[in-house]
């Protein structure tokens, strides 16, 4: 059942050589980490009551952090409520990307604009990339803008 929701990743992960996956053959791995929490929730985090998300993420965040700064990523994506990026810890939101289209075959015009930001994080060669929430991770964006992405990311670090 995770792999259509990680599989929301894929297109970008593979713009950018990387996969979850061993069997792709990519220069480069991806690995996925909970930002709010490490830990496995029962309900999943957005069914959780608001009170317990707050409580988790004063913990989990911190356990979070602790991870990232042992792993040291070049690029960490996210793909959540804005809400829970700390501003201390992202800092210089800036506009990396905008998609004004639909796909790139569909040239309908989307009614407001998903704009994909870089952050700053407090390691100095890790590039945060951030893109609004939806029902999956860039859940909005077509598979097509995804690689795209993907390759545009890579250009950049």
């Amino acid at each position: 059942p995770y792999k259509s929701w990680f599989g929301s990743y894929e297109a970008i992960l593979n713009g950018i050589d990387a996969s979850y996956y061993s069997s792709s053959n990519k220069t480069n791995r991806a690995i996925h980490t909970d930002i709010c929490s490490p830990i496995a929730t029962n309900p999943t985090w957005s069914n959780l009551p608001q009170k317990t998300q707050k409580e988790l993420f004063k913990e989990g965040f911190n356990l979070w952090s602790e991870l990232i700064n042992i792993l040291q990523p070049n690029i960490i994506l996210v793909s959540i409520a804005q809400t829970w990026l700390p501003k201390d810890d992202f800092t210089n939101k800036r506009e990396f990307r905008m998609y004004d289209k639909k796909s790139d075959k569909n040239k309908t015009k989307r009614i407001s604009p998903y704009i994909v930001y870089q952050y700053d994080y407090l390691l100095e060669n890790t590039k945060v990339f951030f893109g609004q929430a939806a029902q999956k991770p860039f859940g909005t964006l077509s598979d097509i803008f995804k690689g795209e992405l993907g390759q545009e990311i890579l250009e950049q670090i």
